[in-house]
């Protein structure tokens, strides 16, 4: 029912003519975006209204997104995969706030600047529905993330002074930085498998 109201808007946009195709693209994506969020982070809504822990779960979704638009991630070719990794990364991060503190120390600085440097170092990381296709693009988005990841860590080392949201803003950034270590190590790992197989096909001719 989502997909055939966003294609009846698309359509609705295309007939105005006025934006162009490529405009038309990103709107599409957009609405994507949007429509797969929203299906993933309801659920999870309902589920932190269940156990009264509404805002930890609003201020961890803060932190993340405005990060994750611009850094990526890990995706999953399987809208149920996808959910059930967004379910694992948001409830983990809740009940290990519940169960661990994390405190503001020398160690968790040093930690902090780490996980800056990997979100800036690998950031963006593509997807066959974004390619980040231009170097010009990759230095802007390093540039916005950065901007927002130091924005995010000032925040909580300076202002944030309850010891759970600190924490659960820290786990939230951490978890991001080894999203994109990993969406690294699998994308190199896929180029390599693409270059095998194409020596072979070529080889075989």
């Amino acid at each position: 029912m989502k997909n055939k109201a966003a294609r009846v808007f698309i359509y609705f946009l295309w007939k105005q003519k006025q934006f162009s195709h490529k405009e038309i693209i990103k709107i599409k994506y957009a609405l994507d975006v949007i429509s797969n969020e929203m299906t993933k982070l309801i659920p999870l809504l309902i589920f932190f209204i269940y156990v009264k822990d509404v805002d930890l779960f609003i201020f961890s979704v803060a932190v993340l997104l405005p990060v994750r638009i611009f850094s990526g991630g890990l995706h999953f070719k399987s809208s149920i995969k996808c959910f059930l990794f967004t379910c694992v990364f948001f409830i983990g991060i809740y009940y290990f706030s519940v169960f661990f503190t994390i405190e503001k120390n020398a160690p968790s600085l040093a930690l902090a600047l780490l996980i800056l440097a990997s979100i800036i170092a690998l950031s963006p990381a593509p997807n066959d529905c974004r390619p980040v296709n231009s170097d010009e693009k990759t230095q802007r988005f390093r540039i916005i993330v950065f901007s927002i990841t130091l924005i995010w860590l000032i925040i909580l080392f300076l202002f944030v002074d309850n010891s759970t949201y600190f924490t659960v803003g820290f786990i939230t950034l951490s978890l991001q930085s080894i999203q994109l270590i990993i969406a690294y190590i699998v994308r190199n790992i896929n180029i390599k498998k693409r270059r095998v197989r194409n020596e072979i096909i070529n080889q075989s001719r």
